[in-house]
């Protein structure tokens, strides 16, 4: 005769972990699965009655083991990745709950499972947004391209549908649960690269630049009126243009054109009305080139060629003013250059 619990809620929960035992016992014969749960729900009710509110049920499928350990019974073979560790989890969980000394610390790690449930809809949500918005587990990338608002509503809905997979609800047929598995395993595989968002401000800074500002976290290279300096022409005290001028910050930083930014070959610029590419100098190799002015220039049919080679940017003017002799300066700046002395081929642009 079964004990009853006083609380029917208990006594319902008694006989679904009692049929999920026997469920995972479904490879054994009928009489193998009779003998080894055989008064099952009796010994559980007693325990209830007797524990009262301390009571509680544990895991189906690490009781189902434990029972088919102690009679010497070996579970059918495993033919799947998932099914072979998720063997294997059983049977380390019910190794530890041997062992007095580790119980407890079993015990501990169990009541972290909610836990670990709000964890993996997180990191579950972080992996898929991130391949959505093709920052592939770039998380600070795809948390600063991503609306707070859906932010917020995607990641709510991958923290439901996780705790209800571990709650045991959502994942009745084979399908979903193989979805619950995969996402088990992604999720500890960006457990290390979703660290990165927990840097102090990492989140703050990233959002505020991308999202509040709309400003580009860096600017690269020299700016003209808000403009990008595509290239630069000196000219010396006589109005002689310069050629392989090198030019640094007041900390000797290289003053970089903004095509220094881009992949080569991808700074698209016009000459004479024709289609054409900025190209670092050679000659300066340990700083990239782009801060040695003028900067010579590709056009396309340049890059069938093996190794093609720049070519001299035209100057927008040929002679530029004079400096004035300093014993004769004068208190206001030097007149613009004149329209005559502009070069017959217009300039670059």
């Amino acid at each position: 005769q079964m004990t009853e619990p006083k609380d029917t809620k208990s006594t319902k929960s008694i006989l679904d972990f009692a049929g999920s035992v026997r469920g995972y016992l479904s490879d054994l014969t009928s009489d193998e699965v009779e003998d080894l749960t055989d008064g099952l729900e009796a010994d559980l009710a007693e325990q209830a009655a007797e524990q009262g509110d301390d009571f509680q049920l544990g895991d189906a499928k690490v009781y189902a083991l434990e029972l088919r350990n102690a009679a010497g019974l070996q579970a059918k073979p495993r033919e799947n990745l998932f099914g072979r560790l998720d063997s294997l989890r059983l049977q380390t969980i019910a190794r530890v709950n041997k062992n007095p000394k580790t119980k407890p610390t079993m015990a501990f790690l169990k009541t972290l499972t909610p836990l670990w449930w709000v964890m993996r809809g997180t990191l579950s949500f972080l992996v898929l947004q991130s391949f959505l918005v093709g920052h592939f587990f770039d998380f600070t990338e795809t948390v600063a391209s991503t609306p707070r608002f859906f932010l917020f509503v995607e990641w709510a809905a991958a923290v439901v549908v996780s705790v209800q997979w571990g709650r045991g609800f959502w994942a009745k047929s084979n399908l979903l649960t193989s979805i619950r598995k995969i996402s088990t395993v992604v999720a500890l595989l960006a457990l290390f690269p979703a660290l990165q968002i927990i840097q102090p401000g990492s989140i703050t800074r990233t959002i505020s630049v991308y999202r509040h500002t709309n400003i580009a976290p860096v600017q690269h290279g020299v700016f003209l009126d808000g403009e990008a300096v595509e290239n630069i022409f000196a000219y010396d005290a006589d109005g002689n243009p310069l050629t392989n001028v090198q030019l640094f910050d007041e900390n000797g930083k290289p003053l970089n054109s903004a095509a220094a930014a881009q992949d080569p070959g991808t700074f698209a610029i016009s000459i004479n009305g024709s289609e054409a590419y900025l190209a670092p100098n050679a000659r300066a190799p340990w700083l990239g080139g782009w801060n040695v002015f003028p900067l010579g220039y590709l056009i396309p049919e340049d890059f069938d060629t093996e190794k093609p080679t720049a070519r001299t940017a035209l100057p927008p003017f040929l002679v530029a003013n004079k400096l004035a002799p300093e014993a004769s300066l004068a208190p206001t700046g030097s007149p613009a250059p004149s329209a005559s002395a502009t070069a017959p081929n217009g300039g670059n642009n």
